[in-house]
């Protein structure tokens, strides 16, 4: 999430990915859908893989466990895997690799 707040902001968004409530260390554990609900309220959802756009947030899959990343086009994303600790560009078309859906920036 600390990856998508930074890309945002770097890009001229200001905007701090928080709902008010305190983030616990496994808070992805107990609230799965907590960050969706937040990106649904404030972003605009994209349902299709094919109509995302550069900076675009996603939400993904591998094996079973949710990761965010942002789209950076030709079907690949950036993103930060605990497994790995660094960022790295993940190919979204990878067998083990499932799309769930991305939010856009709205327009002001």
């Amino acid at each position: 999430i600390g990856l998508c707040q930074l890309f945002l902001c770097e890009h001229g968004y200001n905007i701090e990915i928080r709902d008010g409530r305190e983030i616990t260390k496994d808070w992805y554990l107990t609230e799965p859908y907590r960050l969706a609900r937040w990106l649904l309220k404030n972003f605009d959802k994209i349902e299709n893989m094919s109509d995302l756009k550069y900076g675009d947030i996603i939400l993904f899959e591998i094996n079973g466990e949710s990761h965010t990343g942002i789209y950076v086009g030709y079907g690949k994303a950036l993103t930060i895997l605990e497994v790995f600790k660094k960022s790295m560009i993940m190919h979204l078309y990878k067998e083990n690799v499932f799309y769930q859906c991305g939010f856009r920036m709205r327009e002001c």
